[in-house]
């Protein structure tokens, strides 16, 4: 260990690399190349607090939706040059009142059911990473498990990064699956199964390269499969297809300015699947280094995307398929944040605010709006320290 704190620097190559691009629908974490050489132990603390709904489009129920608090916990272990395992610990609390249904045909001018405030949820998610490093690469194995009042999943996963060209250029690819099984509870709203199940199964390829000293491109693809019980049972004659596979297209890009001590990180992820829904996301942040020890990151997240054919803003319909859901709804949104982190020696601090606006003006696509969509504020606080 080491045996003082001292004063260091923040790093150019670490805000050029950090942040690098998500692959969504991939339970596995994407594999660094390079072994984490000191223990590490983090720590942080989210609040996430959604907007009430109009209370003049609420027929019933309680307008209050979900606040959620998260604590998360890392561990970071190399066990030598060549083998490092990480293990990470979420613990999560949610109360609040949800959309039951929406129904503008019986009710134009107060279209929104709601469940009342008597959802309270706590989960727990853990899962353990091993990796083993070479020279030109490395392989990493992931096992995770959560567990709800309702559903409970568990999860493999299989990742593995490969460098060539003096390591100038790095490809990554990984697999995973899940089995999940939901037993939902009977409270003041009906659900629609008593207990049922899903699987899933997942596949990303990424390539990322240095261009120069101050350049990193990336881009990647991945491809997700899930099978089984995929309505939700707490929302009033939700139907759908019991199968859905989904793939989407990334790519992202590093740019490092010394002369203003900055640093540009770019992304656009494309979304598709076999439920005709599509989405655009472009993410763009400014990771601004102010001295030797202090980092401003302001960042802006846009999204867009269409709807399902079997969306609809009605309790019910004759079609085979059918959800009043917003999140099978049109519509767009924008997440502004800013993140903020201090590292002295062996610590980070770290705080970061983000406010998400949501609205079918804000997207592209055309399709009716839901009157439930979304709108929250999440802030959170972490710490990091290394030995």
């Amino acid at each position: 260990m080491k045996s003082s704190i001292r004063p260091t620097p923040i790093n150019a190559l670490a805000s050029l690399t950090a942040a690098a691009l998500a692959l969504p629908a991939i339970s596995t974490e994407v594999i660094a190349d390079t072994s984490p050489y000191e223990f590490s132990m983090s720590y942080q603390a989210t609040h996430y607090q959604e907007d009430n709904v109009d209370d003049s489009a609420v027929y019933s129920g309680d307008s209050e939706r979900y606040t959620i608090d998260i604590q998360q916990f890392r561990v970071v272990a190399p066990i030598n040059s060549a083998l490092a395992v990480i293990l990470n610990i979420q613990d999560e609390t949610l109360s609040g009142a949800s959309p039951w249904y929406v129904d503008k045909e019986a009710n134009p001018d107060k279209p929104v059911v709601m469940s009342g405030a008597s959802i309270k949820e706590h989960r727990t998610d853990a899962s353990i990473q091993t990796t083993y490093y070479h020279d030109n690469g490395s392989l990493g194995l992931t096992a995770g498990i959560s567990e709800e009042n309702d559903y409970a999943s568990s999860s493999l996963g299989l990742g593995a990064s490969f460098n060539f060209n003096d390591k100038l250029s790095t490809l990554s690819v990984g697999v995973s699956g899940s089995n999940d099984s939901i037993e939902p509870t009977q409270g003041n709203v009906p659900t629609n199964t008593i207990k049922d199940d899903k699987q899933s199964s997942s596949a990303f390829v990424g390539l990322s390269q240095v261009i120069n000293k101050d350049t990193i491109i990336q881009v990647g693809s991945s491809f997700a499969s899930a099978e089984g019980f995929l309505s939700d049972s707490y929302k009033l004659n939700d139907r759908r297809p019991d199968s859905r596979q989904r793939w989407t297209v990334n790519t992202a890009l590093r740019q490092h300015y010394s002369s203003i001590d900055s640093t540009l990180h770019l992304d656009y992820r494309y979304y598709g699947d076999d439920w005709e829904m599509q989405s655009h996301t472009v993410d763009a942040s400014v990771w601004v280094e102010l001295g030797d020890h202090v980092m401003l990151i302001p960042s802006v997240r846009w999204y867009s995307q269409s709807d399902t054919p079997f969306f609809a803003n009605t309790a019910d319909s004759a079609n085979k398929y059918h959800s009043s859901d917003y999140r099978l709804s049109s519509y767009g949104a924008i997440t502004t944040g800013l993140r903020a982190q201090c590292k002295y020696g062996d610590w980070l601090i770290a705080g970061t605010a983000e406010r998400y606006e949501s609205g079918k003006e804000l997207g592209i696509f055309d399709g009716d709006e839901s009157p439930v969509l979304v709108e929250f504020t999440r802030v959170s606080m972490s710490i990091d320290y290394t030995f």
